[in-house]
């Protein structure tokens, strides 16, 4: 009884673990974090270009949740903080069913302070929401609630976060055959019907799937019909669009070995790719990438001898390898470690099958069950320590920051609350070449769409917005339409 109080406490403690990286992280804007202009233009039925579509389910949702709770400067962070809670929710009650209240309190701990996970959480873009919305998704398709009702709206709800977390960002396409396997596992393994979560019956599979496929393909349908200017969605001469990002692959021993390369120093020495910034990387040091490289090789050494997780490491190894290869060959200008979330799952999979083995040695082994326990353990130790690390590094600035306009004031609130200001006494006239910044970095756009954001869903009168463009030597009121134009022209080769 103890430890159920303590372990249902350990999720809030995380919760405002993560609240307070996400409230630290609000001191600066990188460039990647302009999202508002995709989800204003959203809300009129246009995508921005085809490689916004590929991020097309993250912005519908940022429309439902601005509908529902109005805009603000940092909703984005507040929505991911939000999906946090729901998903540290469903990791627990994972857990609990997979090890038991006493037993899960160190792994619960240990992936809840990930610094991939918090860093990634704070972020206004879908970077890392893979890793968000994986123990949700998982909860809803092992949950086996007593009423019929409620097990086909966790099967739809499956289905549909599914896709939804796929249209959100593309890397959760690693996940799919291993979800789909996942599935199959349940329905053909266990001691009884009653053990699997789906198969019953022949007819009852057959409904579940049925209701599984209904909220596959509820939020892609919505999304496409919901867009007017369809042509944007996918680019015919790149493939970039939805579920595609702006990377393509290229079959070569010099490109998978640098990629290769840097997935190992961001793994296990520092964070040096786009837009992943932390003082310590998961496993730093000597200890730490030990432990995990021992959860690995432990794991697939004991499948033979314990049956039951057999499975369950060929889907970590399918997860981890398939995307340490795909990303290895794929070529972008922004090549990052962002792409590799599905890897950070996969050892952590790899970590829970490690604890449940050393959990499950008797009497006999307990000098090993100690010395396992401690190894293992050496990870929580290795978060704990990077927290206030990490947190600290948030305050550096950022080599991606953004600083045309969300660096006018002190912080990038300071600045949005003074455009935001002069806009509701009178109209507001914007020069890049005041700025002193260049053209082509200067974006009218983004704080266009955060200003008017805040007049569309918090009802407030706004005034009119000119923007001083080179190519008329004028101001310009600005509109989607003159915007679209201006920021797609930039964005063509320059003589």
């Amino acid at each position: 009884m103890k430890y159920k109080y303590l372990y249902w406490l350990t999720p809030i403690v995380l919760f405002f673990a993560q609240a307070y990286f996400t409230l630290v992280s609000r001191g600066q804007i990188r460039y990647e974090e302009y999202q508002y202009k995709e989800v204003y233009w959203f809300a009129h039925h246009l995508v921005w270009d085809p490689l916004g579509a590929g991020d097309l389910g993250f912005y519908g949702t940022m429309y439902v949740f601005n509908n529902i709770f109005g805009f603000s400067l940092f909703g984005f962070k507040i929505f991911r903080l939000a999906l946090d809670a729901a998903s540290l929710l469903c990791l627990s009650l994972l857990l609990k069913k997979l090890l038991g209240e006493k037993r899960a309190i160190i792994p619960l701990v240990t992936i809840g302070l990930s610094p991939t996970i918090l860093f990634f959480n704070t972020m206004q873009v879908p970077y890392g929401i893979d890793l968000q919305y994986l123990p949700i998704i998982l909860y809803c398709m092992l949950v086996r609630p007593k009423k019929k009702l409620l097990g086909y709206l966790a099967t739809f709800a499956s289905g549909f976060l599914t896709m939804l977390a796929w249209l959100s960002y593309a890397t959760f396409v690693f996940y799919l055959p291993v979800l789909f396997l996942f599935v199959i596992l349940g329905t053909t393994r266990g001691r009884t019907p009653e053990s699997r979560f789906w198969m019953r019956s022949f007819h009852s599979l057959t409904r579940m799937t049925m209701v599984s496929l209904m909220g596959f393909l509820l939020p892609f349908v919505a999304h496409v019909l919901w867009i007017y200017n369809r042509d944007q969605l996918i680019d015919p001469a790149t493939g970039i669009g939805l579920f595609r990002g702006s990377g393509s692959f290229q079959a070569s021993t010099e490109n998978f070995y640098q990629g290769l390369k840097d997935i190992v120093i961001n793994l296990f020495v520092k964070a040096d790719s786009y837009h992943y910034e932390v003082a310590e990387v998961d496993f730093s040091y000597v200890l730490p990438a030990i432990a995990i490289l021992f959860c690995v090789v432990f794991s697939i050494k004991q499948a033979a001898k314990h049956k039951e997780i057999k499975p369950y490491v060929l889907l970590c190894l399918l997860l981890g390898v398939s995307n340490i290869i795909i990303t290895c060959l794929t070529e972008s200008s922004f090549n990052g470690f962002r792409r590799n979330t599905p890897l950070i799952a996969a050892l952590y999979g790899f970590f829970l099958i490690a604890w449940y083995i050393v959990g499950k040695w008797k009497m006999e082994n307990g000098k090993w069950k100690i010395w396992g326990t401690a190894l293992l353990s050496i990870l929580l130790v290795h978060h704990i320590i990077a927290y206030p690390l990490n947190i600290a590094g948030l305050k550096v600035p950022s080599p991606f920051m953004e600083y045309s306009w969300f660096e006018t004031k002190t912080t990038p609130f300071a600045s949005f609350m003074y455009y935001q200001q002069k806009l509701r006494a009178g109209d507001l006239h914007l020069n890049c070449q005041e700025k002193h910044v260049d053209e082509y970095m200067c974006n009218y756009t983004d704080l266009y769409a955060a200003l008017v954001s805040d007049c569309f869903w918090n009802n407030t009168l706004c005034h009119t917005i000119y923007g001083y463009l080179p190519q008329y030597k004028q101001y310009k009121k600005l509109t989607i339409g003159v915007l679209s134009a201006y920021d797609h022209e930039k964005e063509l080769p320059r003589n």
